[in-house]
């Protein structure tokens, strides 16, 4: 019999040790609806641990695993953490990074999860575990702002066709980036910073603004 039990002791303990491998601990609670079994034997080996009734052999194992002797309170926002991680894992897997925008379409509260956790990490209110393994997944903790800066050409076309459409080029600001754009050009003309090609090509159509 006493074969079989460290069978099952063992079968158990290598459960425990892959649920610390996924999620970066072993904050098994007692009523865990994923495996009732195993949330009972991780509750009755927090008994046997705390009153010293467990051998030498067992507590060493279940040090190496960081078993915490206490069953977590707040294992609730653990397995909603634990969830979120994983929805990450297959992000990157599809999208090759940990980058989720904060209003993702597809995934709102994961975006928002993200977010959560940099300003967590920044307020040092996250624990190491879960900064490990975040740190193993590729986790961007300061996320770059990418600004896409359309080409001088671009805008040039854009202010020719409003010039084609309305016959001029008082372009109001209020419009948005064209009108800046324009307010900066008239201001390097001034000052004479322009490239002699660009001060040519904004030149025609002063010109053909007097025909």
């Amino acid at each position: 019999m006493s074969g079989i039990r460290d069978f099952n002791w063992v079968f158990r303990f290598e459960q425990t040790q892959i649920f610390r491998e996924v999620f970066g601990h072993s904050l098994i609670p007692q009523r865990y609806h994923n495996d009732p079994s195993l949330g009972s034997w991780v509750c009755r080996q927090r008994y046997l641990f705390k009153n010293v009734a467990m051998n030498s052999g067992r507590q060493l194992l279940l040090k190496q695993l960081d078993f915490n002797q206490r069953s977590p309170k707040n294992f609730f926002f653990f397995s909603l953490w634990n969830r979120r991680y994983i929805e990450l894992c297959y992000y990157k897997k599809i999208y090759g990074n940990c980058n989720v925008p904060s209003k993702f379409l597809f995934n709102k509260p994961l975006g928002f999860w993200v977010k959560n956790q940099r300003q967590l990490l920044k307020n040092k209110k996250l624990e190491s575990f879960k900064v490990e393994l975040l740190c193993k997944l590729g986790f961007e903790w300061e996320r770059k702002k990418k600004f896409f800066r359309i080409s001088w050409i671009k805008r040039y076309n854009e202010l020719f066709s409003y010039f084609i459409k309305n016959g001029n080029i008082r372009v109001p600001q209020r419009l948005g980036s064209l009108g800046k754009w324009v307010q900066r050009q008239n201001d390097y003309l001034k000052k004479s910073l322009l490239a002699k090609k660009k001060k040519k090509l904004l030149l025609i159509i002063k010109i053909l603004l007097k025909i």
